[in-house]
């Protein structure tokens, strides 16, 4: 199973993160209030549905990765669960610290080979990313 590089990792979440910034942005601008709840979890829901039904999001389609279990079989509702929840814990403190280093860093070092790996929120979950083509 070969591994994505970092920087396949962070371009697909960059478009992960545009389709559900875009999502978000649409339903807030409704009147009612349910829709705007609905909006609240709209990473839940956009996560959840495809790793569990494609293993995949609409950015790692893009770039090619696929999420899979140790065996290398694609995950289920429980493992996309997990994984969402581990990625979730993690990005609290990663929005907080780590982005700040992550982009200090990449500014002062111009290199994504050598962006460490601070929080390992796959080995937790138990899925990992693949690189498909």
């Amino acid at each position: 199973m070969e591994q994505p590089s970092r920087l396949d990792r962070y371009k697909s979440l960059t478009i992960d993160f545009i389709i559900i910034f875009e999502i978000t942005i649409l339903l807030m601008h409704s009147p009612s209030y349910m829709i705007k709840f609905v909006a609240i979890l709209i990473p839940l829901v956009y996560f959840l549905i495809l790793h569990t039904l494609l293993s995949r999001s609409i950015g790692d389609i893009v770039f090619k990765l696929k999420i899979v279990d140790q065996q290398g079989n694609k995950i289920g509702f429980r493992l996309a669960l997990k994984r969402f929840l581990g990625v979730l814990k993690f990005s609290i403190f990663a929005l907080l610290l780590t982005n700040l280093l992550f982009l200090f860093y990449f500014l002062s070092s111009r290199r994504f080979k050598d962006i460490p790996q601070v929080l390992d929120y796959e080995e937790e979950s138990q899925t990992y990313l693949a690189k498909t083509g």
